[in-house]
């Protein structure tokens, strides 16, 4: 969640600092709405696609060698590993659990941020409930497909959704048709979806700064495409600039609407002025697909996302003995792995042989899916629970997979963001003893042995009368 949110922010300080420097000035208004919008959208999205596969086929290596500091400049969130303490009592045994837990600097942090989001929701939902006492108890009329609320409340007139809040006393005649042709622009056009997004951007992001930036450049483009509709509409372009300069004084208007008086009023009056989009500005436009690409390389994950685990107690009079192996990235058989075992004796061996039987547990990226569940149902005959979680196949092969095996005192977790080699699993019926666990093919092992490893795909089990079971595939001499 914390990487999550790092690049959200990330990207909306990208997506931003491109919008301010190449376009703020744009006159492609619709264009420019869009952007901002998708701007919002894609930070909370990208970060969640799978980006990997197409980074590695689409851009060329020198970009995303260049675009590699960038990412490398990201923080870390390292691992924390904590094994507790056991207890010598002569209580019954305590099932081993893995937990993950914060510690208080980060559960503060999370109780901060959740605080700043309930605090601008709450104080968003009093502008909802304000707006729709002002509309419910307020007479109106349906002038030119849309409803005129007429307030007695001096604040500055404002549209929200298909209504158009207004005090009718302030203004003359010419001011209110000004007003009309306005706030119809932003009614017909749904500008308050635009609003509606920017406010949850706001209070999601309460805490980035260019997250509220964002949020005004949306709203003021959305006053720029209705002033341009209104001098369009043959409205005397003095006479209302005249108007907005004296609204503009006027009281502060709600931040869910669309008000006509949306300052500053010296940037919407000067964008009025400005001639057409020459060529050079036009140009600008085709510099957001380098700006986008720079997004992708910037929060495609170089490298594994890390893992907390806390590993919980072990039954009374046992020792415990904790093995974890963290891999972050590289390249090789345990690229972006995390793996643990934990188990309560002190002999480990590194061969599996239980009498007379053999068994082995074998998954390869051509695994398939009914195979694992084969293979699971198989073991839980025998008492051994094997759980499978973040299985992710991709055109027809296994790509990442997280397997955790529990067996009585002995349990381990082996998560594969990227699967390219043989998860081996082995000592699962040797008592008293951990869960063997090796990526790729075990040293130490006969040659018999590793023949049947490597000609497996899921379940083998050799019994003492010579029978052997096969769930999946397998191919032995």
């Amino acid at each position: 969640m914390l990487l999550y949110l790092l690049k959200v922010n990330v990207l909306i300080l990208l997506f931003t600092a491109s919008y301010w420097l190449l376009l703020r000035h744009g006159k492609l208004l619709q264009l420019n709405r869009m952007i901002l919008a998708l701007s919002i959208l894609l930070a909370f999205l990208l970060p969640v696609l799978p980006l990997h596969s197409f980074l590695e086929e689409s851009v060329p290596e020198p970009v995303r060698a260049l675009t590699a500091r960038a990412t490398n400049a990201l923080p870390e969130v390292d691992p924390m590993v904590t094994t507790s303490p056991l207890e010598n009592t002569e209580s019954s045994p305590v099932e081993p659990s893995v937990t993950v837990l914060p510690n208080r600097a980060w559960q503060l942090s999370v109780w901060v941020f959740l605080g700043g989001v309930a605090l601008l929701f709450f104080m968003l939902l009093r502008q909802f409930i304000h707006i729709f006492r002002l509309i419910l108890y307020s007479s109106n009329t349906r002038v030119d497909g849309l409803t005129l609320v007429h307030t007695d409340e001096d604040i500055p007139p404002f549209s929200f959704f298909r209504f158009l809040v207004i005090n009718p006393t302030k203004y003359d005649e010419e001011e209110l048709q000004r007003i009309i042709v306005h706030e119809k622009v932003h009614i017909n056009q749904h500008h308050y979806l635009d609003i509606l997004l920017g406010e949850i951007l706001r209070v999601l992001l309460w805490y980035n700064p260019f997250a509220w930036f964002l949020n005004g450049l949306l709203k003021m483009n959305l006053e720029y495409i209705a002033d341009r509709r209104v001098l369009s509409a043959g409205i005397d372009r003095k006479g209302y600039q005249f108007q907005l300069l004296r609204m503009g004084v006027r009281g502060q208007s709600l931040r869910l609407t669309t008000p006509l008086n949306y300052s500053p009023i010296k940037m919407r009056i000067a964008m009025m002025n400005t001639k057409k989009t020459s060529l050079l500005s036009a140009f600008r436009y085709l510099l957001l697909f380098p700006v986008l690409l720079l997004s992708l390389v910037v929060i495609s994950p170089a490298q594994a996302q890390k893992t907390q685990i806390i590993v919980g107690q072990g039954s009374a009079n046992a020792n415990a003995h904790t093995s974890i192996t963290i891999n972050k990235g590289g390249s090789g058989a345990a690229s972006n792995s995390v793996s643990m075992s934990v188990n309560r004796s002190n002999s480990v061996s590194s061969t599996n042989t239980s009498a007379g039987r053999d068994i082995y547990f074998v998954i390869l990226p051509t695994t398939k899916e009914k195979t694992l569940m084969d293979v699971q149902e198989t073991l839980a005959e025998r008492g051994i629970t094997v759980e499978y979680q973040k299985v992710k196949y991709k055109n027809g092969r296994l790509a990442s997979i997280s397997v955790s095996v529990k067996k009585g005192d002995f349990f381990g977790i082996h998560v594969y963001d990227e699967l390219d080699t043989r998860l081996v699993f082995y000592d699962l019926e040797v008592v008293d003893q951990a869960i063997g666990f090796q990526a790729g093919t075990p040293t130490g092992f006969s040659s018999k042995q590793r023949k049947i490893i490597d000609g497996l795909s899921g379940l083998y089990i050799q019994r003492s009368d010579g029978r052997v079971s096969i769930r999946g595939t397998a191919t032995i001499d």
